[in-house]
């Protein structure tokens, strides 16, 4: 356990001056001012503003996180990926340290795009008529809804490449915003791209004392199902170079 804090750590130490701090700081507070603005003159109701917000959350995340986990990759790839092959980690919890933070870092981006969204709803625009707890509710479901996707896009970056990762990250986007509509009825809890937009579409369906479509346990067998398989991948790969290592 404490190798594995030590693993986080250092991802943390390793990321603190490139790109990905600012991706996670500067898109939501970017999305967050610019719907502010359009707000300001559009006057449509809050409720209306927050749906709109975070679907436009939840329709970005799948493209976002292929582009986080591809600079994370990519600065594995500028230290000829060090950390897997010749850290006392092994391969396994050196790519799970790794997803670990950038599944934090994803939750503090969504705190802080929902958080200034909130702030701004209530004290620049004057719409506080929504309760905190509902912003609250909805960033939990948007962020608790992307966790599977670091470990896919982080796992297609290392088997294939980073084009392949952010290819599939804009079909993912592209399919969340059909599965949003009637299409995805009955569907949706079967395909992690839509997770984050449709958690936040059903709690706020909820909050209007509408009927919800939230799958029980379908969401943690298909992310173990997941999680097991790219472990698995990573184990069989470990393998393969350690028996390489031991033939040279």
């Amino acid at each position: 356990m404490r190798q594995f804090v030590r693993l986080c750590i250092g991802e943390c130490y390793k990321t603190k001056h490139t790109i990905i701090p600012a991706l996670h700081i500067g898109i939501p507070l970017v999305g967050s001012v610019a719907l502010l603005l359009y707000h300001h003159f559009s006057k449509v109701e809050t409720m209306v503003q927050l749906s709109t917000f975070s679907q436009l959350i939840g329709l970005a995340f799948p493209f976002i996180v292929s582009l986080v986990c591809a600079c994370q990759i990519a600065l594995e790839e500028g230290n000829h990926f060090q950390t897997f092959l010749g850290g006392s980690g092994g391969w396994l919890r050196s790519f799970w340290a790794k997803c670990l933070v950038l599944q934090i870092a994803g939750g503090a981006s969504v705190v802080i795009g929902m958080g200034s969204f909130a702030l701004g709803e209530s004290y620049l625009l004057g719409n506080a008529d929504l309760p905190s707890i509902l912003y609250m509710e909805i960033a939990a479901g948007l962020w608790l809804g992307s966790l599977i996707q670091y470990p896919i896009h982080l796992f297609l970056n290392l088997r294939f490449s980073q084009s392949v990762s952010m290819g599939i990250g804009v079909i993912q986007s592209v399919l969340a915003a059909l599965l949003i509509t009637g299409l995805g009825e009955g569907i949706w809890q079967f395909l992690p791209c839509s997770w984050s937009i449709r958690f936040s579409a059903e709690i706020l369906k909820r909050f209007l004392g509408l009927g919800t479509d939230f799958g029980r346990g379908i969401f943690g067998l298909i992310s173990i199902s997941v999680c097991a398989i790219i472990s698995l991948w990573f184990q069989y790969r470990g393998e393969l170079a350690a028996a390489s290592a031991h033939a040279e």
